[in-house]
């Protein structure tokens, strides 16, 4: 026997010998944990496989028995630590040391027992899906928590349904989009009326019922229960960040759109992101969005100019548009492989390469759009809001969602654009090069329970973009902007750039005229004396309790649900304040 294969199964057939599984408990094996961005790495999980919701109950109330908490994995697509928290150092600790970049593999043969958490991958067996009804105008579906959004996307679109806006990659779990709130882009253009079945606002605010594992007192364990949008503890729900396992979803969809994306690569920034006062004839956020609605902005660090996507909504292709059927068709954004990209962030952060690497990057997108004919391109919703695959460039992120008023978008883009800029050149100056991957900016609408066309139909309480009660009339904001920096890997001074940006923008976006809220899946309450994201204790309090009349609603809802602390961690223990009995 290879000398190798014999060292896997010996390691391998003792496992979990220090655990007494019961013997109908479902799959389960020994795997990493590999986060999107690879800053958290745990190179050894207990993982668990169900099959259905009854699994899942048998697994929670086995683990509430032996101490273990249980926590949903699907593609592992996100930043923020929702699902598990490092062991390993993370891309924060610039350690060069190269069994930390990703695609190398790593056998870690000392102090390989995994921590006591159940990963219940939901990908693999969790993934069922069907139409109840294909009525494109009172359309609804079921579906599991583990079923991809490509899959997703491609059922509906083959009974002629789809959503309105979805989040750029289609290789994400549905479930672990709808815990964060997930979102696409897009606004009412000019004249446009929202059609049934779509909503503006989150992924999350289609949901019409779904089925939790809850801990029920009567029988003293955990046991399954339905929930419908109208009942008010659903609203806890919905959006849950992990602290909730949801067993299957029933979900709005609405009619299949055909949508153009035209690119554009010669608007300067300067004019998209104008100040109101300086904007006549400019070609201005504002501007598209009153056009079409729907818009996706990537600028990268010291261009000029950025990459502009416009989605038009239209049933007829037009004559310059190239039909395309299926999606992620730019290729060129998978043209450099993670690990070089991961030494990359670490060496250019110490150089003044970004500021040759940004505009290179720029027109590596110019000609990638020309060689691959889609500057122009017409097709079914999906083919042209997919484009992020599991192979394209993997950064980290901050992220931002800022309420204001439709009217007052352009000066809110001007604002957060003018605040970046000035802090990167700021840096420059000192020599300091934090930001190497593009500032990214999208434009949604906030959350109506009226779009899923349910009676008596509950907010999504803790959701981004969820209304603004908090300020005033409800409904004053009634639009989103949303703002993410993204840098490579092992850049140094990215905490610090990210500290001071973000605390810019909560000074700025206060709530008089706009108001900031954290992207749950992506970094925030940075600390410069920190090594990662999600350690400033002020920030973490203005984003939960400040920015949310919910939240002590969906705190004291989802913890009595679970009092035993089974689906959580040590992040979502400090935000929902959680004690482990």
């Amino acid at each position: 026997m290879d000398s190798f294969v014999f060292l896997l199964l010996l390691i391998f057939s003792g496992a979990f010998a220090d655990i007494q599984w019961p013997r109908d408990f479902p799959s389960l094996t020994r795997t990493p944990f590999v986060n999107w961005a690879d800053d958290i790495r745990v190179d050894s999980m207990y993982t668990v496989y169900p099959s259905s919701g009854e699994e899942v109950v048998k697994i929670t109330n086995w683990a509430r028995e032996n101490n273990y908490t249980v926590r949903a994995s699907g593609r592992m697509h996100t930043w923020a630590p929702l699902t598990v928290s490092a062991r390993d150092p993370s891309i924060y600790d610039l350690t060069m040391d190269p069994t930390r970049i990703p695609n190398i593999p790593l056998l870690n043969l000392e102090g390989n027992t995994p921590p006591q958490i159940l990963l219940l991958r939901t990908v693999d067996n969790l993934n069922r899906m069907r139409i109840i009804n294909s009525d494109p105008f009172n359309a609804s579906f079921w579906a599991e928590p583990g079923i991809l959004m490509d899959d997703l996307l491609r059922i509906l679109e083959n009974h002629e349904l789809g959503f309105l806006a979805t989040p750029a990659p289609g290789d994400i779990t549905l479930g672990g989009a709808l815990a964060v709130g997930a979102h696409g882009t897009g606004v009412p253009a000019k004249g446009e009326k929202l059609t049934p079945g779509h909503t503006f606002g989150s992924m999350s605010n289609l949901i019409m019922g779904f089925t939790a594992v809850v801990y029920d007192k009567d029988l003293d364990k955990y046991s399954l229960k339905d929930f419908k949008r109208s009942d008010p503890e659903s609203k806890a729900f919905m959006v849950n960040l992990g602290r909730a396992y949801i067993t299957n979803f029933t979900m709005r969809a609405g009619p299949l759109q055909f949508v153009q994306c035209k690119s554009y690569t010669n608007i300067p920034a300067a004019d998209l992101f104008a100040h109101p006062r300086d904007s006549e004839d400019k070609q201005t956020i504002s501007y598209f969005l009153d056009l079409t609605g729907r818009i996706e902005i990537i600028l990268f660090p010291f261009t000029e100019i950025p990459w502009l996507k416009v989605w038009n909504v239209t049933s007829e292709k037009p004559r310059t548009s190239r039909r395309v059927s299926r999606p992620y068709n730019y290729r060129f954004t998978d043209m450099i492989p993670q690990p070089i990209a991961m030494m990359f962030g670490l060496v250019q952060s110490r150089f003044r390469m970004v500021t040759i690497f940004g505009p290179a990057f720029f027109e590596t997108v110019k000609s990638g759009l020309g060689f691959t004919q889609t500057y122009d391109i017409w097709g079914p919703a999906r083919a042209v809001h997919n484009y992020i695959r599991p192979t394209t460039l993997r950064v980290t992120a901050n992220g931002y969602a800022i309420h204001t008023t439709r009217e007052n978008v352009q000066m809110v883009s001007h604002d957060a654009y003018r605040i970046y800029k000035d802090l990167l050149q700021n840096y420059a100056s000192r020599g300091l090069f934090p930001i190497n991957g593009p500032l990214e900016v999208r434009v949604t609408g906030v959350d109506d329970p009226d779009d899923v066309m349910m009676e008596s139909a509950q907010d999504v309480g803790i959701a981004a973009t969820s209304p603004v009660r908090s300020m005033g009339t409800p409904g004053t904001f009634d639009t989103v902007v949303w703002v993410d920096v993204l840098t490579f890997p092992k850049t140094e001074n990215i905490t610090d750039f990210m500290a001071e940006l973000e605390s810019a923008y909560y000074e700025k976006f206060d709530g008089r005229s706009a108001l900031i809220r954290v992207e749950w899946s992506k970094g925030w309450a940075y600390n410069g004396t920190a090594s990662s994201p999600w350690q400033n204790t002020t920030v973490m309090t203005k984003a939960t309790k400040d920015d949310f009349s919910d939240w002590s609603f969906t705190r004291r809802v989802l913890n009595g649900f679970d009092p035993f602390a089974i689906f959580t961690n040590k992040l979502l223990q400090d935000l929902f304040e959680t004690d482990k009995p």
